[in-house]
């Protein structure tokens, strides 16, 4: 959305933001009359394809005629096949910035779609690829929609060099990373706070890496982030980096990047994404970082003061009964230093490595170690709900 604002629309387009499925099946009657065309634009998660291909076959069957129906995100990226046999129009791949623009201005100049970069669509039965969309300057789009109130994290880096085989990331932004600029980032967070929003969070994959290639700390520039942001801010504004919704890498975690935290920032925490306790398996996943970069972590964060939250993934392809007691392992050494485990169960994710596999079951041991964890506030997360959205797409 906040794409769209750079360019003028507004004379060829009435925007609608509707949040929930049962006010756009309520409302999409009454929107459809007003216009002689109307776009239905979705961006959706795999877990969440199920609901979104019955959302689109209750709007197929009330209004096909004057819809076209446009799709975007990871899950659609990733198998836009299977999107377009959902009931979608069209497909728009990867980042969508420009490509979303001018696939919107040649639907209002009534051309074709050929040469619209960065979709799939079909036509007279068959699917047509253009190629791939141009990749974005991310200075050159806001991170939000301000003419629409819709504000959230700040994304200040898109692409990862690690190419982790269980993660969308690399495939979808590439491996080499793409830094959003300090002014550029402080431009938006001096618009946050004119709205009077102070509490201020970024989208990274690894939020130490900012500046650099991704590999290598550049501890300059992630200075400089912080400190201008801090600027930006004043004393009344909350700054929290490397916590939720981003992470860091282990091995990034120093003395260094710590002192920052606690001299700018305001989270009492930081996530560090250790993924897996077995060494075997962090090698097979291409993580490129040791279980001692873990536990070296997590003492330093806790040395320091900072509270820590570490991300492990279960089921993974491969995992057997040794790797699974090697994770528990460390689970409970690093419980006895005071970090909280944060769960999730692998999901295969379309584009990568891992996309073809269904994983490994969680065995009754370490379903017995989440749950004991979860009793007394030691673990959380959404690793139950995740393994139930991995059934259903194994079976499906």
């Amino acid at each position: 959305m906040g794409a769209l604002e750079t360019v003028t629309l507004k004379d060829k387009f009435k925007v609608y933001i509707v949040k929930r499925e049962e006010r756009l099946l309520n409302d999409i009657g009454a929107i459809v009359e007003r216009h002689k065309k109307c776009i239905i634009a979705f961006s959706y998660f795999i877990s969440q394809v199920q609901k979104i291909k019955e959302c689109i076959r209750i709007l197929r069957k009330r209004c096909a005629q004057k819809v076209i129906f446009i799709c975007g995100g990871p899950q659609a990226t990733g198998e836009p096949h299977i999107s377009l046999e959902m009931g979608f129009d069209i497909v728009v791949r990867g980042e969508a910035e420009e490509t979303f623009i001018n696939l919107l201005n040649n639907i209002a100049e009534q051309k074709g779609y050929e040469e619209v970069k960065g979709i799939i669509y079909s036509k007279k039965g068959q699917y047509l690829d253009t190629g791939r969309g141009k990749t974005p300057c991310l200075d050159q789009f806001p991170p939000f929609a301000v003419e629409h109130r819709l504000f959230g994290p700040i994304e200040i880096t898109r692409g990862c060099p690690f190419g982790c085989k269980f993660c969308q990331t690399p495939y979808l932004f590439g491996m080499k990373p793409r830094h959003r600029s300090i002014d550029s980032i402080c431009r938006a967070v001096n618009q946050m706070k004119s709205y009077g929003l102070t509490d201020i969070r970024f989208i990274s994959p690894n939020a130490f890496s900012y500046g650099a290639d991704g590999k290598k700390m550049n501890i300059v520039t992630l200075t400089n982030l912080l400190k201008e942001v801090r600027r930006v801010l004043e004393k009344k504004g909350r700054l929290f980096f490397g916590s939720f919704p981003s992470e860091v890498r282990p091995e990034f975690v120093n003395e260094q990047t710590i002192d920052l935290i606690k001299r700018y920032c305001d989270n009492d925490n930081i996530i560090i994404g250790a993924q897996s306790g077995s060494q075997r398996i962090l090698a097979l996943c291409n993580r490129g970082h040791t279980v001692e970069d873990v536990y070296q972590a997590v003492r330093l964060t806790l040395k320091n003061g900072l509270k820590t939250n570490v991300d492990f993934i279960f089921g993974l392809p491969e995992e057997g009964e040794e790797e699974i007691s090697d994770s528990i392992k460390v689970m409970q050494d690093l419980i006895k230093l005071g970090a909280r485990i944060h769960a999730h169960t692998f999901i295969p994710l379309p584009q990568t490595p891992f996309s073809k596999s269904s994983g490994t079951a969680l065995s009754p041991a370490l379903s017995k170690f989440l749950e004991k964890g979860k009793s007394d506030g030691t673990v959380f997360g959404d690793w139950q709900k995740q393994a139930e959205i991995r059934k259903v797409m194994v079976h499906t």
